[in-house]
């Protein structure tokens, strides 16, 4: 069969070339046509590992390609007037060759996947995809990297902890010292808020490198103390915030979530916890980014993940996958875990922002979406935010958010301006 389809590919192709009409690049594209049949049959014919109804599949393909161009050559000349064609014969011509080039454009890419060969072609679709998400990471560790790169200035406010003052003191006595008021220093400066658990104080010098500083904070109305922060990191350029982004990047299964397990405060996560999480696969995308704050309602919550859940497994047909960060970030490396956090928002298909009363005093919830929304459009990026109002009074509430775990943290979103 397959020698009987070159026979009539050949024979028509010599007959056509022979005859003295008008219209010579007719027989040029045909007889290319022919050829490229010809060399592509026997190829096929060569690969002793094809089978034998793959190859039989592939030649009557080209055949019916070379049947196509033969008929649409020939409505070409008759529209151009260089073949004259009995009475009647007008219609049947376009007919042929508009049914010919259909079946053709349907066939192409079946024949296409068949000469390539289904594993090599989706292994480059896949390198494509994988290229494209490949962007989007690069697009959160550059986010990454201008969080990380947040500049001290002398004269700003700075919040520490209790511990981190007695820890001071401890070790270096001689820098509690007397001195007036410093309140009203304080009070003068923006954003100087008290924040519990927290003690203002004011950057009074800061190293050439700028990877420490010191803070005045005041003890008591008579006594103040100088403190030596050290940020403890450098700066890094973003590859670097990306490749730590990728290997770190974990996901939590649905299976290993329960109302127990999401009751606890993410500040009080522990290595349990992370166990839950596994390393994401190559090629793997995270379903879901959860973007929430800890100080919702965990039922809540957990109500609007299941009603989730549920949507996904009724359109997909199986369990979505999740980055939440009690579970996805190493509890013993929390810092590094933070800092590449764009990184694991560009991860995943979607975001999931479980919108509660608190929701929107989470600044780091606020930088969780200026994230998404800077490198998209508005039109793209609401695509990939799903919104679940755990309360009627959430909704309008998102217009506002201020509050970060750590004071001193704000300097650094804020730093950002990405948000209008």
């Amino acid at each position: 069969m397959e020698l009987w389809f070159l026979d009539v590919i050949l024979a028509s192709t010599v007959n056509e070339c022979a005859l003295d009409e008008p219209g010579i690049w007719t027989s040029v594209w045909l007889s290319f046509h022919a050829a490229v049949v010809i060399i592509v049959d026997l190829w096929l014919w060569c690969r002793h590992k094809m089978r034998n109804t793959t190859r039989f599949y592939a030649a009557c393909y080209l055949t019916l390609s070379w049947n196509s161009s033969f008929f649409a050559c020939r409505a070409i000349d008759l529209g151009l007037g260089h073949k004259e064609w009995e009475e009647g014969r007008r219609e049947d011509i376009a007919i042929v060759a508009a049914i010919g080039f259909a079946i053709l454009m349907i066939l192409c890419p079946i024949l296409f996947a068949i000469l390539v060969g289904q594993r090599r072609l989706f292994h480059k679709l896949a390198s494509w995809l994988d290229h494209s998400r490949g962007r989007r990471l690069q697009d959160g560790a550059f986010m990454a990297m201008l969080l990380d790169s947040y500049v001290v200035e002398v004269g700003q406010p700075w919040w520490l902890t209790h511990q981190e003052i007695q820890e001071a003191a401890a070790a270096h006595p001689e820098q509690v010292q007397a001195k007036e008021d410093i309140a009203s220093q304080i009070a003068g400066l923006p954003d100087h808020k008290p924040r519990p658990g927290f003690v203002a104080g004011i950057v009074i010098a800061a190293s050439e490198d700028l990877q420490s500083f010191s803070v005045e904070c005041q003890l008591d109305n008579h006594t103040a103390q100088i403190v030596q922060v050290d940020r403890g990191q450098e700066v890094l350029p973003w590859p670097v915030l990306l490749q730590m982004g990728r290997k770190g990047l974990r996901c939590v299964e649905w299976a290993a979530l329960s109302l127990q397990v999401m009751r606890t405060n993410g500040t009080n996560a522990t290595g349990d916890d992370f166990a839950l999480s596994r390393p994401v696969g190559r090629g793997e995308i995270i379903d879901f980014f959860v973007s929430h704050s800890w100080s919702d309602n965990p039922a809540q919550k957990w109500s609007a993940l299941q009603l989730a859940v549920e949507t996904f497994y009724e359109k997909h047909g199986r369990y979505p996958t999740f980055w939440i960060d009690k579970f996805c970030i190493n509890q013993n490396e929390i810092a590094d875990g933070l800092r590449v956090l764009p990184v694991n928002v560009m991860s995943c298909r979607k975001m999931l922002c479980l919108s509660g009363n608190t929701y929107h005093a989470r600044l780091w919830c606020a930088w969780e979406l200026c994230v998404l929304l800077s490198f998209m459009s508005m039109e793209m990026a609401l695509k990939q935010i799903i919104v679940l109002p755990l309360c009627e009074s959430a909704l309008m509430a998102l217009t506002a958010f201020e509050t970060v775990q750590r004071p001193a943290a704000t300097i650094r979103t804020k730093s950002v301006d990405c948000v209008e």
